[in-house]
């Protein structure tokens, strides 16, 4: 779903591959930005430590090794010190797709993007 819609943003057509979509519409992939949510809801969380939730926090070590709890990743981003630019610009760096000299760095707007949307249509 979240493919399609980049797609329909940047006009691109099926053919195009996934790793190019947030490229092309300047919105960061969509595991980077799941991430970024899970960090700004655990900072509400710790922020307030009135919540009820708070009664669950110190628990999170009983869960089983499979289990992949939400708070322990968010503990563990927080340790890396994610930012979403730096893991985006990383994983671009990794992507060994076609043509990917063109654009040196993912996080800024590719070049186009000011035209209007039937043209930039007709050129993708």
């Amino acid at each position: 779903v979240l493919n399609r819609a980049m797609r329909t943003v940047t006009g691109t057509l099926m053919a195009t591959p996934t790793p190019w979509l947030p490229v092309l519409s300047n919105i960061a992939p969509p595991e980077i930005r799941r991430k970024e949510a899970l960090l700004r809801e655990f900072n509400k969380i710790v922020s307030n430590p009135e919540l009820p939730v708070m009664c669950d926090l110190p628990q999170q070590d009983s869960r089983l090794k499979s289990r992949k709890p939400s708070l322990r990743t968010a503990s563990q981003l927080i340790e890396e010190n994610f930012t979403p630019n730096a893991n985006w610009a990383s994983s671009w760096e990794s992507f060994d797709g076609r043509n990917k000299f063109l654009i040196s760095d993912p996080t800024k707007a590719a070049g186009g993007l000011e035209i209007p949307r039937k043209e930039w249509v007709l050129l993708n």
